[in-house]
């Protein structure tokens, strides 16, 4: 890496979707570099989570994301933040931006869909 190149602050947002593993996927694999910094933020906006499946739940995201990272990263590349979303009228999203805005990153990651191939 060339010691002139800047150092990029990415903020991944997830919430166990396939979307958002998209926004993930190409994180990792297209915009990451070596010494950039990565915060994986979900926002769980549901306290009762026997609502949820299983595979959407808060703890079972966070274990997923903190076994990904571990194997790949060093503790300081990356941090794991995972809040309840604020009280109030408050949509998710604006709590994402103010973690992201509080951390000073370079850019945030959502997810997206895949584009359908027309085949």
């Amino acid at each position: 890496m060339d010691q002139n190149q800047s150092i990029n602050l990415w903020c991944v947002s997830i919430d166990g979707s396939m979307y958002s593993n998209y926004g993930w996927q190409m994180t990792l694999e297209n915009l990451l570099k070596v010494k950039d910094q990565i915060f994986i933020v979900h926002i769980s906006s549901n306290d009762d989570c026997r609502v949820i499946p299983y595979k959407n739940q808060p703890l079972t995201i966070k274990s997923k994301y903190e076994t990904i990272v571990k194997g790949r990263y060093p503790p300081l590349n990356y941090q794991i933040i995972f809040e309840k979303r604020s009280k109030g009228n408050v949509h998710a999203l604006e709590d994402l931006y103010r973690i992201a805005k509080s951390k000073n990153v370079t850019c945030v990651v959502m997810g997206f869909r895949r584009p359908q191939s027309k085949c």
